[in-house]
């Protein structure tokens, strides 16, 4: 009896799944069903490119030419001026007397003679002859020559010199070509004022 209650409850469950399940699976031709929608797709934008910024060049700025510094000229330093060494000039008369000779006779001027000059053993006496001034150690420091001769009488005739730059010494030594020499002191030329007067002969 049981067992008859039970299977029939079975039997029941079945069935009402059985209708359940149909239920489901037909549709209700009344309801219309609604298509999903088809899912749209949106297209995504397209970038649109970004334009690169043109560069604008910066201006090289001009450079301003910095003006050259005016030199300053530098005033040459003023030389010292070397003193000059002091000289001296000496003059004088060196007269030749010769009695054999008649300088300046008539008969001489007859003949166009007008100037004299040694002869014989003075033959060396004449316009042009040295006049050589040494100093004190005995160098040759200045040379001059005698000048055309002029007859002071028949028997006298004289020369003129001259004989420049000469140096400082303490003393002098004068001479008139191999005639021998004289030694001054140099304040005794100084006391002359550099004038001499020598002869040959007398």
């Amino acid at each position: 009896m049981k067992l008859k209650m039970a299977l029939r409850v079975v039997l029941v469950v079945a069935l009402g799944l059985l209708a359940l399940g149909c239920a489901i699976s037909t549709p209700d031709p009344t309801v219309t069903p609604t298509p999903e929608p088809a899912p749209t797709s949106t297209p995504e934008p397209t970038p649109t490119p970004t334009p690169e910024p043109t560069p604008t060049p910066t201006p090289e700025p001009t450079p301003t030419p910095t003006p050259e510094p005016t030199p300053t000229p530098t005033p040459e330093p003023t030389p010292t001026p070397t003193p000059e060494p002091t000289t001296y000039t000496l003059t004088g008369t060196f007269t030749l007397y010769d009695s054999d000779e008649r300088w300046g006779s008539e008969f001489a001027k007859s003949l166009g003679i007008e100037d004299c000059r040694g002869s014989g053993g003075y033959g060396d006496i004449r316009e042009g002859l040295g006049v050589v001034v040494r100093d004190s150690q005995g160098a040759i420091i200045a040379n001059g020559d005698l000048g055309e001769g002029k007859p002071l009488s028949t028997t006298l005739c004289e020369f003129s010199f001259e004989v420049t730059n000469i140096p400082e010494s303490d003393f002098y030594e004068v001479s008139v070509g191999r005639r021998g020499s004289v030694v001054y002191q140099r304040s005794e030329l100084e006391s002359q004022d550099w004038h001499l007067s020598l002869s040959l002969g007398r």
